[in-house]
């Protein structure tokens, strides 16, 4: 029996995923450590790690390129979190439907006993 392995196309590992959209407002630093500013999104780890590039679609005026700065304590699964300035902003977005196209994915950091032995082991 011969198997045969075939690259999946980049478009297809991209492809864009429909996400529950809101806003948030407010100021401090996020969970990659940096200040809340434009231009970031929250989202669940496990379906966006923090630090991948991601483009909005069907979000109105909010459509574009964002990245993954946060995590919010409420987003869990396929939900994102987009920064707005001001409240009156935020409210006025809402709750939307939006298509979510990865551009750069990054990769999920080991956490834990099992991460800790894995750096050791490669000392």
């Amino acid at each position: 029996m011969t198997v045969w392995l075939v690259p999946v196309p980049a478009e297809a590992r991209h492809r864009p995923m429909t996400m529950r959209a809101t806003a948030y407002t407010g100021h401090g630093r996020t969970a990659s450590g940096k200040r809340a500013r434009r231009g970031m999104v929250a989202a669940d780890p496990r379906v966006l790690p923090l630090g991948t590039k991601v483009r909005l679609k069907n979000a109105g005026q909010y459509s574009g390129v964002y990245r993954v700065e946060d995590t919010g304590g409420r987003i869990r699964g396929r939900k994102i979190d987009i920064y707005m300035p001001s409240r009156g902003a935020a409210k006025q977005f809402g709750r939307q439907t939006v298509k979510v196209e990865v551009l750069t994915a990054q990769k999920r950091r080991r956490r834990g006993l099992f991460a800790s032995l894995a750096f050791w082991r490669r000392l």
